[in-house]
């Protein structure tokens, strides 16, 4: 066993692209939830502390580049107002230089997609990479520096119910809700670990009826979860109810960028067009009686 808590259930462990570290949350005896890393090898027998915030934090997840880990901070707003669910990251290697300047960004970004043009004077179309994947790097834990390295990400009005991390390393995909009438609607946006281009990607379909509601949906978010993102980074998919839908994803902003306001999902503004994906199963039977079996008249 490498870690318990007396006051909780651990929550939502999760393993480092290197596999050397387990994040998880627990609580401890204020009853706050913080998250935590502990070496996956067992030779720590004391995990280590990675929020320091008097609120609940919780759901961490790794940057594929081991660079960063993501949280959700719970934050009561007292009253009748629901919570606010937030993404904040922390970085968890030594900083030299602030990560928003042009220069860091382009060192530490992911390797670029290729671009090609398929015709004369056409938009570049994104190439996933060629070859084998590249080993996952050894992440090197800045200990001392994690307190003053925590920073928040989104600042959205409702709280957000989930998220995934793409490929990049740089953009956040996440689940919110936004009133529509007297129900609310689930809303996907993007993001990037700057805080940057937030982006709507999509919207779900509203509460029916008959007041059904996917597992695990509900509430905040709707009936969105289950994201998933392609290994190049051009696709979402994602469950809604019943059914599995996918989207497309803007392009990452290249390294230096100006930063921007608010965008729309999808090439040509306006919400990407998300597509329903339909599954057919076929099953082939055999009428052959395998050898040495019974025959019944």
């Amino acid at each position: 066993m490498l870690d318990s808590s007396r006051y909780g259930n651990v929550g939502a462990p999760v393993w480092s692209p290197d596999s050397k570290w387990i994040a998880y949350s627990k609580a401890d005896a204020t009853r706050t939830t913080d998250v935590y890393l502990i070496a996956s090898s067992g030779e720590e027998k004391e995990p280590h502390k990675v929020t320091f915030d008097s609120n609940n934090d919780t759901n961490p997840a790794f940057a594929p580049d081991g660079r960063k880990l993501f949280f959700q901070r719970v934050e009561a707003s007292g009253g009748n107002a629901p919570n606010s669910v937030q993404i904040y990251s922390v970085a968890l290697e030594h900083l030299d230089r602030d990560p928003d300047d042009a220069e860091e960004r382009a060192e530490t970004q992911a390797p670029p997609l290729a671009q090609t043009e398929d015709a004369e004077g056409a938009a570049p179309v994104r190439r996933a990479p060629t070859g084998p994947p590249r080993p996952p790097r050894e992440i090197r834990v800045d200990w001392a520096g994690l307190k003053h390295r925590t920073r928040q990400i989104t600042r959205m009005p409702f709280p957000i119910s989930s998220y995934r991390v793409a490929p990049d390393s740089r953009t956040i995909v996440f689940v919110t809700s936004e009133p529509a009438g007297m129900a609310s609607v689930p809303v996907i946006y993007s993001i990037q670990d700057d805080g940057k281009r937030l982006t709507r990607i999509t919207s779900g379909a509203p509460p029916s009826e008959e007041g059904d509601q996917a597992p695990g949906g509900g509430g905040f978010g709707g009936g969105v979860s289950e994201l998933k993102i392609s290994r190049d980074g051009r696709t979402l998919f994602f469950r809604e109810r019943e059914a599995i839908y996918s989207v497309p994803l803007p392009a990452p902003a290249p390294a230096g960028a100006a930063a921007t306001g608010g965008t729309r999902g999808g090439s040509g503004g306006g919400e990407g067009t998300r597509r329903r994906l339909n599954f057919n199963v076929k099953v082939r039977g055999s009428r052959r009686r395998p050898p040495g079996a019974a025959e019944y008249h």
